[in-house]
């Protein structure tokens, strides 16, 4: 069997998920996709006969542009001490910036906004990211990577009502 993950609910029910690469599924021979179904029927029938719901998880459903973009801000969900004393300053400065700017790519901005605070332009982007993940700033997070030679209004961002 080649379940990769068994898991306990909060709700106390268990769980089976094997994940299974969609490219690599593709570029099976017939006769191979058959024998992968029959396995996997196998390894469905086993996990029901134990009372454990069991799911079969192709990679194109995981790999998503939001996980990635999540994947990306998370790193930032906590701040500095000395980032967490300028981040109401900053949020203000950035939402000017962005209505002044809002056709210009977004790397020019988040470099201004370092300036103008004296910090690096990488701690610039662990705050937009830090606001992103704790919702001070919206991005449109399913579209497209948060990738900074876009604009503003590409990637878009703007404040949270």
């Amino acid at each position: 069997m080649t379940t990769d993950f068994y898991c306990q609910q909060i709700n106390g029910k268990k769980v089976a998920y094997s994940i299974k690469d969609q490219k690599a599924f593709e570029k099976l021979t017939d006769k191979q996709k058959e024998n992968l179904e029959a396995k996997q029927k196998l390894e469905k029938a086993f996990w029901e006969s134990q009372g454990v719901k069991w799911y079969l998880v192709m990679s194109e459903n995981i790999k998503t542009i939001f996980s990635q973009n999540l994947e990306q801000l998370y790193p930032s969900s906590s701040l500095s001490t000395s980032l967490k004393l300028i981040i109401t300053r900053w949020q203000i400065r950035f939402f000017d910036l962005i209505s002044e700017r809002p056709k210009n790519r977004f790397s020019d901005i988040l470099n201004s906004l370092a300036s103008e605070f004296g910090i690096d332009y990488f701690d610039s982007v662990e705050i937009f990211q830090h606001c992103v993940w704790h919702r001070k700033i919206y991005a449109n997070l399913s579209e497209r990577l948060l990738e900074f030679e876009f604009s503003p209004n590409e990637l878009g961002i703007r404040g949270v009502n």
